[in-house]
C-alpha cells in the first residue's frame, strides 16, 4: 500500500493530495445549465419576437425543454401551437445548438427578472469593495483577540 501501490483497483486516500480535477466537481446538470443559457440567448431567433415577449425557456432536463409562459390568457393557445410546431422547432434547436431535446412542456411562469447594476448616488456608496472587506477583517480580528 506504500509508494502509490493500489489495492483492488482503489486509490489510497493519500494519493488525492493537491488539486481535484474540475470534471469531478462539475455535475451532469452544469452542461444542461450551459445549454439552457445558450438557448435563452437564441430564443428570439427560434420562436420570433412575438412569442419571445410571452415565453422563455426555464430548464432543460433529460431531453425535456420546459418553457414558461408569462401571460395566462394565451397559455392554452401557446400550448396548442407548441404541440403543433414542436417537431420543426426541436429540429432547429437540436441542429443549431447541438442539443438532444425530445419533448417540450409549456407551463405558467413569471417573467425572468433582469439584474440591473445600481449606480452609486453618493460618495459613501462608492466605497471600494476591497476596503470594506479589509475593514470587516480588521474588526473581526479585533473582536477575536479580545
Amino acid at each position: 500500500m506504500h509508494n502509490g501501490q493500489r489495492h483492488n483497483g482503489m486509490r489510497n486516500k493519500s494519493e488525492f493530495v493537491g488539486l481535484i480535477p474540475l470534471r469531478h466537481i462539475i455535475g451532469k446538470y452544469s452542461l444542461e445549465e450551459r445549454n439552457l443559457e445558450r438557448l435563452k440567448a437564441a430564443w428570439p431567433l427560434f420562436v420570433g419576437q412575438g412569442n419571445c415577449q410571452i415565453s422563455r425557456p426555464i430548464s432543460i432536463r433529460q431531453g425535456l425543454l420546459l418553457v414558461g409562459c408569462f401571460n395566462p390568457s394565451v397559455l392554452e393557445d401557446l400550448r396548442k401551437s407548441a404541440k403543433k410546431n414542436w417537431p420543426v422547432l426541436r429540429n432547429r434547436i437540436n441542429s443549431v445548438l447541438k442539443l438532444h431535446l425530445q419533448r417540450m412542456e409549456v407551463v405558467p411562469s413569471d417573467p425572468e427578472l433582469v439584474a440591473t447594476r445600481s449606480v452609486p448616488t453618493s460618495l459613501s456608496e462608492s466605497v471600494d469593495p476591497l476596503e470594506l472587506v479589509l475593514m470587516h477583517y480588521r474588526n473581526s480580528k479585533r473582536n477575536f483577540i479580545k
